[in-house]
């Protein structure tokens, strides 16, 4: 018999090595299909299915510590994306001021490139779900 921390380890790797495969056959699916919007929902629905499920509940006092610090740090994150793109977008020539979404495109060029997106993606999935 295994000991408990063996065992979790051993979850572990098998849950990163299957996260991993289905990165790599998500991202090699051609975008705006139906089986990409699968490939991306299917996760998404076990994530938010999974939440629903959780038993453990944050005391109020964390949840409005949490909710206050959370607001405003998405906030800033929406100010800093929103305000880049505008002033890019705006800027001429457009080849000397990418956009977001431009400078994401010349990155996940590649497969590996968009599978390493996609298990950032399933990693962010999994983090909210602790």
């Amino acid at each position: 018999m295994n000991p408990p921390a063996t065992s979790s380890k051993r979850t572990i790797v098998v849950l990163f090595a299957v996260a991993a495969l289905y990165s790599w056959w998500a991202s090699g699916l051609r975008s705006f299909t139906h089986p990409a919007a699968l490939a991306v929902g299917v996760p998404g629905v076990v994530v938010m299915t999974m939440l629903g499920w959780s038993r453990r509940r944050p005391t109020v006092r964390a949840e409005r510590a949490l909710g206050r610090a959370g607001i405003v740090l998405w906030a800033a994150v929406l100010a800093v994306i929103v305000g880049w793109e505008l002033v890019q977008y705006v800027s001429s020539p457009r080849s000397a001021h990418p956009t977001l979404s431009s400078m994401a495109d010349r990155v996940l060029e590649t497969h590996p490139a968009r599978a390493a997106a996609f298990f950032g993606w399933l990693v962010v999935g999994r983090t909210i779900l602790r």
